[in-house]
């Protein structure tokens, strides 16, 4: 067997007290988050960056739609989501 594809994404595991789910965001696609504070905001994955020590925070860049880039560190995310493409 060949390798024909090398996808990098990241992996977003959400669950409440019933069940648990796993969604995985691929660079490029249009996200959805929202801040601890209940602020939204939307673009194009862009960028994760690690920590580089423990306690530093994870940042996740995304492109808005007026080309700004918009960065937060995953400690001040209360959701993400991935926005599908309408048909």
């Amino acid at each position: 067997m060949k390798i024909t594809d090398i996808e990098p994404c990241i992996k977003v595991t959400k669950e409440d007290e019933n069940q648990e789910i796993g969604i995985y965001i691929e660079f490029g696609d249009q996200i959805r988050i929202t801040d601890n504070d209940g602020v939204k905001t939307e673009g194009r994955f862009f960028l994760f960056e690690s920590g580089f020590e423990v306690e530093d925070d994870d940042m996740i860049y995304i492109v808005l739609e007026d080309e700004n880039q918009f960065s937060i560190g995953v400690s001040f995310i209360g959701d993400i989501d991935k926005i599908e493409k309408q048909a």
